[in-house]
């Protein structure tokens, strides 16, 4: 282990360190699914300080989500089902059209400077 990061302390392959971004949503409950504002695009945020813990089952969920595959069946038992972790909730908890909330959003990425992973930088996880 100490070689390995002897190797890449130094290296102008690795200039910086970066540790994930620690984001968190207003209902306090991850985000996982495609977002019907931008297509393609699949979230997997808001998990918080409970990552590693809730890794297990949201590995399940994303991966059924992102196939189509049935959800699986021992999360609902948990209280874990797709419409919870849906990102459209988020649109909805604010009481804003959608139309409002994508242009809202288009525009603190904008301002906040269009990088990846602005939408944490922007304050949109914490919504």
């Amino acid at each position: 282990m100490a070689s390995a990061l002897a190797s890449v302390k130094g290296n102008p392959a690795y200039p910086r360190k970066w540790a994930g971004l620690r984001s968190f949503v207003r209902d306090g409950e991850p985000v996982a699914g495609f977002d019907a504002a931008a297509h393609g695009f699949f979230w997997l945020a808001g998990q918080g300080g409970g990552g590693i813990m809730t890794a297990p089952a949201m590995a399940a969920a994303v991966a059924a989500l992102a196939t189509g595959r049935p959800f699986p069946a021992p999360l609902p038992a948990f209280g874990i089902d797709a419409a919870r972790l849906a990102p459209a909730r988020l649109r909805r908890s604010r009481g804003r059209r959608g139309d409002d909330a994508d242009a809202a959003v288009a525009r603190r990425v904008k301002e906040a400077g269009g990088a990846p992973g602005v939408a944490g930088r922007a304050g949109l996880l914490d919504q």
